[in-house]
């Protein structure tokens, strides 16, 4: 049997910091003022404590859910090679979908993507809610020294579909009750290929009711369909809620520029108002 080395990270860089609690983790990332408008860039991860190429990015979102506040989010993600002053004109991800997001409640909000970071390169985000509410917290972790570089697997860019960054929400959505729902109509073509899949859920709901949703991304046509992002899990308790960026497999799944993009999901109870969803698209 021919030996294939397997590959791990032995270093990692976060800004979780020592104490333990909602309000005391990750970087106080508030949003603008004006609802539906992004802030300026905040720094979350200086530069100078990356000291090495990373190719895994982590992200948690939470503490900042209020009762009856309906709070959704979009978080852009900003890279700079220059010490946080001079961050690049686009995001290298626009748009993390986030709702009622509370480290403490239902947990993280989380995304994760295999994405190219050079080292020195500072990670920044930009944020826009829904209401007006108390700052998001903003958690990042990257992961560099691959074991086996050789081996390594990662992407230079992100693709986002399915937003509505005017209303900060996403694309309308029909979970089933303890069931699948339909897969909406298509939330758009891919632009480019694609191998890593997320995506994030959200309502339009001042009092959701304490459940669990899962859902999943597929691409194809009307006909056929391959599944992309499987059994992703948002749980969520009355007023918070956090979400899963796994699923239960690897989002892992190649996928041609060209190509149509849908979501389907299911709640255990009563479904909760306006499901919307984004989806985003690693690739390179």
């Amino acid at each position: 049997m021919l030996y294939n080395k397997f590959n791990e990270f032995l270093w990692y860089e976060d800004n979780i910091g020592a104490t333990v609690s909602g309000a005391g983790m990750g970087v106080s990332t508030p949003a603008h003022a004006s609802v539906h408008t992004k802030n300026t860039t905040a720094t979350v991860l200086a530069g100078s404590k990356i000291l090495h190429d990373c190719y895994f990015l982590w992200l948690g979102f939470g503490e900042s859910s209020a009762v009856g506040g309906n709070s959704k989010y979009l978080v852009d993600v900003f890279f700079d090679t220059n010490g946080g002053t001079n961050w690049e004109p686009q995001p290298r991800i626009s748009n993390l979908y986030l709702h009622q997001a509370h480290f403490t409640g239902a947990g993280f909000y989380q995304y994760a993507f295999p994405l190219f970071i050079r080292a020195g390169t500072s990670i920044g985000v930009a944020v826009q809610s829904s209401v007006t509410v108390a700052p998001l917290r903003t958690v990042v972790r990257v992961y560099g020294k691959p074991s086996a570089p050789q081996i390594i697997s990662f992407g230079s860019y992100v693709q986002t579909l399915g937003v509505t960054v005017g209303s900060t929400t996403g694309f309308t959505l029909s979970p089933g009750t303890s069931a699948w729902g339909s897969y909406t109509a298509s939330l758009g073509t891919l632009s480019r290929d694609a191998w890593w899949w997320q995506a994030g859920l959200g309502f339009n709901d001042t009092t959701i009711t304490s459940n669990c949703y899962m859902y999943e991304v597929a691409c194809g046509n009307a006909v056929t369909k391959n599944t992309c992002l499987t059994n992703a899990i948002v749980t969520n308790t009355t007023e918070q809620m956090g979400q899963s960026w796994c699923g239960l497999g690897l989002p892992i799944r190649f996928i041609r520029g060209g190509t149509s993009v849908f979501v389907r999901a299911s709640g255990n109870g009563a479904i909760d108002t306006t499901p919307t969803c984004v989806v985003y698209a690693l690739g390179g």
